[in-house]
């Protein structure tokens, strides 16, 4: 029979390892017997104090690896972290496991580098860390261990008291005072375990906590942007009910939508699509023009490196503002225009609407020609970037044409459908994000 107590059912043992005479006997023992498994029962229907997990906090894991934060209730269960001071002066520099429990672990301190660039080896659990005696700072030594990738990063933190140089070697020294089954303490996605992120090493704050864990997750091979990823978490030997995330960073989701305006089925209505991850990184390309004290600028309303191009010619009559074959051609009437009034033109164009919007900044006149140029500075797949409603791509709303604001976040799109079907119909909604594609949505048509 194992002697190990049993996790889940913690404080429910028999009252006495043996029966003694004046205990109470047989009789007392079988009812601590039931009064225990009741307890113990109720406790894990209840699922009292057991970890769970409840959300990620941002992005999911990354198929190429990276962080992600596990938000969640009870995942501490009451452990400590093993920790460690060394040289008790202003100057100390205290290291502290990022898994609570027992660790096991040793640390030693050996001359041999020079300062500011210390070694930090990790052969099981045995660390050395080589130091320039005498020379090398409590603060480089622990940003020697914050820093390393390949030994420290997901065991140890390190914190400092100052730039005073170490003057003393470390024997090998163990950890302690951590109390739990740090063997046991275990992050899982997709099968391959998760270690715990020093995203804070310099202020001491452990990235496992009783509310949330941030953990690194190794590189998940194999995996494309709709596979789904098992997370699991294991706390003082107690699992938590399995969650799944998407594998891939930053893929984009559509968790609902907001339909205004009471025009879809006819067409110029207005949709606001709400998400995570819809902007995938990508930036958006501009042009500045100026000309004396006028200041215009050009914004692509789509993220991604667009194909389009600004030029801008003098004509004797009105002023106006038309995008064909991917160039936006500004005509200015003899005598100029001021950057407000070409900027309010290129916002009220229907060719150039879901394409591009406009700013202006100085107030001043633009008089003079200018060669075409092409619209710089943005990053990602303009061409695979869609919004499309019943199978028609709706483009995205320059309603704040004289802001800043892009209509496309990384939260929410807001974008103008086309006429599709008709009054009381259903169409089909997916966004498409830097060559990714989003699950579907429908929408009622009005």
């Amino acid at each position: 029979m194992s002697t190990t107590p049993s996790k889940s059912f913690g404080t429910q043992r028999a009252q006495k390892a043996h029966l003694l005479r004046g205990s109470g006997g047989l009789q007392a023992e079988v009812q601590d017997v039931r009064n225990d498994t009741e307890d113990g029962f109720q406790a894990l229907e209840a699922r009292t104090g057991f970890p769970e997990l409840d959300a990620v906090d941002g992005a999911g894991p990354s198929a190429a690896g990276g962080d992600m934060v596990l938000l969640g209730r009870a995942l501490l269960q009451g452990q400590t972290f093993d920790k460690l001071v060394l040289w008790l002066t202003t100057s100390a520099v205290t290291i502290t496991c990022l898994t609570p429990g027992k660790s096991r672990f040793t640390i030693q301190i050996t001359d041999g580098a020079t300062a500011g660039s210390e070694v930090v080896t990790k052969t099981g659990n045995a660390f050395v860390i080589q130091i320039e005696a005498t020379v090398s700072t409590a603060n480089q030594i622990a940003t020697a261990i914050n820093a390393n990738a390949a030994d420290s990063d997901g065991y140890l933190r390190a914190t400092s008291g100052g730039a005073d140089a170490v003057n003393a070697i470390a024997v090998v020294t163990a950890m302690a005072g951590g109390a739990g089954d740090f063997a046991n303490n275990k992050i899982m996605a997709g099968g391959l375990e998760c270690l715990p992120a020093n995203t804070t090493g310099a202020t001491g704050v452990a990235a496992w906590s009783n509310t949330a864990v941030t953990v690194t997750v190794p590189a998940l091979t194999g995996l494309v942007a709709t596979d789904k990823v098992q997370i699991t978490l294991q706390s003082n030997g107690v699992r938590a009910d399995a969650m799944s995330a998407s594998a891939l960073t930053g893929t984009p989701e559509l968790d609902f939508h907001d339909v205004t305006g009471g025009a879809v089925a006819s067409g110029g209505g207005d949709i606001t699509l709400i998400g995570r991850a819809l902007l995938q990184g990508q930036t958006f390309d501009e042009l500045q023009r100026t000309e004396g004290a006028a200041d215009l600028t050009v914004y692509a309303l789509k993220p991604g490196a667009s194909p389009l191009s600004v030029e801008i010619t003098v004509g004797g009559g009105v002023l106006s503002a038309v995008i064909a074959a991917n160039v936006l051609t500004i005509e200015l009437q003899a005598a100029g225009d001021t950057d407000d009034a070409i900027a309010t033109a290129i916002n009220v164009s229907a060719t150039c609407d879901g394409v591009v919007r406009a700013t202006s900044a100085a107030g001043g006149s633009i008089t003079l020609a200018q060669a075409e140029a092409d619209l710089a500075g943005g990053v990602g797949d303009y061409a695979n970037n869609k919004v499309m409603v019943g199978g028609l791509e709706a483009l995205p709303q320059n309603e704040t044409g004289t802001t800043t604001t892009a209509k496309w976040s990384d939260t929410s799109i807001l974008a103008t459908v086309p006429a599709v079907g008709g009054t009381g119909d259903h169409a089909q909604i997916t966004v498409e994000s830097n060559g990714v594609r989003t699950q579907a949505l429908s929408a009622v048509l009005t």
